[in-house]
């Protein structure tokens, strides 16, 4: 399952593609229209993760739901 999301470009509004959980780590990604770079202010990153994490839980509890309904 690909994690891969895109928000528009702050400068130019072409899609920047980017990986949520490369995202907290640190990683940058760069416009491929501008070249302007986005990435998450360090003092940031904890509270997203933790956002992440618990998307993921609810999303794993609704499979599980799922597949007991079966």
């Amino acid at each position: 399952m690909s994690t891969q999301q895109q928000i528009p470009c702050p400068d130019c509004g072409t899609p920047i593609y980017f990986d949520p959980y490369a995202l907290v780590t640190g990683q940058q990604f760069k416009c491929s229209g501008c070249q302007a770079v986005i990435s998450l202010a360090m003092d940031s990153r904890s509270q997203v993760q933790e956002a992440m994490q618990k998307f993921d839980t609810m999303k794993q509890d609704l499979m599980k739901q799922k597949t007991e309904h079966r």
